[in-house]
């Protein structure tokens, strides 16, 4: 649902229900959202130079399926013999990540579009391969087993250098940073990487 009041308050809304075989067996389903909202300054406040001036902002919800075999025990051959690889896990079910943000648009002096958009996000239930001991006879179990927070920076200023009638040339200068981390990790201590088995 997207509503425009006098051209100035803009409004989205957003629900869904996702389905697929791709989730665990005992997690089929799952809901997500997303709402924001804009307000177009200029329409009210006439400001010199700048043709356009917004903020905006947004939260919401959105998610990660699991590997098609992520749910199924897995085998590999090796030299003619056969591996237990992965276990099954059929509680699995989507990485869900929540994302906040807020953004400022401006259009100046009928030659500059600026744009810029700060977000925080937070990524429950992401899958890791969890080492297994060898007890079990497999190596691994795909699980929701991590929590993860983002924060991210984004800017850009685009630039018509050139505008007639025959010709047009732009220019546009991006720039971002992301900074990532993790925030749990339910498993036990593994290794990774050169020297591990994972």
């Amino acid at each position: 649902l997207d509503l425009d009041v006098k051209d100035r308050y803009l409004f989205s809304f957003l629900y869904r229900y996702d389905g697929t075989s791709l989730f665990g067996e005992n997690n089929r389903w799952n809901p997500y959202y997303r709402v924001s909202a804009g307000y177009r300054i200029t329409e009210d406040v006439k400001i010199p130079g700048i043709q356009e001036l917004k903020i905006r902002g947004a939260i919401g919800t959105s998610g990660q399926r699991p590997g098609f075999d992520y749910q199924y025990e897995t085998y590999y051959m090796y030299d003619g013999a056969l591996s237990k690889s992965t276990i099954g896990n059929k509680d699995l079910k989507p990485s869900e990540t929540t994302e906040m943000e807020v953004g400022l648009n401006a259009e100046f002096l009928n030659r500059f579009s600026f744009e810029v958009t700060a977000s925080q996000s937070e990524t429950k239930d992401a899958f890791v391969a969890v080492p297994l001991s060898a007890a079990t006879g497999y190596g691994s179990q795909w699980r929701n087993a991590a929590t993860l927070e983002a924060k991210a920076l984004e800017a850009s200023l685009g630039i018509k250098v050139i505008k007639s009638n025959s010709v047009t040339w732009d220019w546009n200068i991006t720039w971002d940073r992301v900074r990532q981390k993790v925030k749990e990790l339910d498993a036990p201590a593994f290794q990774v990487g050169p020297g591990s088995n994972e």
